[in-house]
């Protein structure tokens, strides 16, 4: 499962893309905002995303359950990084209408789905300043 993921994310990237599960730790110069819990980071325009062990294993859960989707978005969204998007919420963004995407190709029920998303929306509303939405012009995106 997390090959296809992989592989799909490529393709939405623009290039190859390898998962480390080692992204509980920063790299050397990544400052985590004061209550940010890190999930995972990838160096811009990079083929490496780092996703912490907790997400990793969401990915390897079987199923598709929250913790699944949950961590099909932190995928994501170290996919836009990798893509070149800069900006935190832009990079939320961008994950939200992929994970849409995903999820009509893997036919997940809409119900769960659009529950799944309301939820990203709550946690994005109490996440840390660069992660949240701020003027809704994601101009890199275009």
């Amino acid at each position: 499962m997390i090959a296809g993921l992989l592989a799909a994310l490529a393709l939405l990237v623009g290039h190859p893309v390898e998962l480390r599960c080692d992204g509980d730790t920063p790299p050397p110069g990544l400052t985590i905002p004061p209550g940010a819990v890190l999930e995972g980071w990838t160096q811009l325009g990079g083929d490496v995303l780092h996703l912490s062990e907790a997400r990793c294993a969401g990915l390897r859960r079987p199923g598709r359950g929250r913790e699944w989707a949950w961590s099909v978005q932190t995928l994501l969204h170290e996919g836009a990084h990798a893509a070149g998007v800069r900006r935190e919420d832009c990079a939320e963004s961008l994950a939200t209408v992929w994970f849409l995407f995903a999820a009509w190709r893997l036919r997940l029920d809409w119900a769960e789905t659009l529950a799944v998303l309301e939820e990203f929306a709550r946690r994005s509303a109490t996440r840390p300043e660069p992660y949240r939405p701020r003027d809704g012009s994601c101009v890199e995106l275009l």
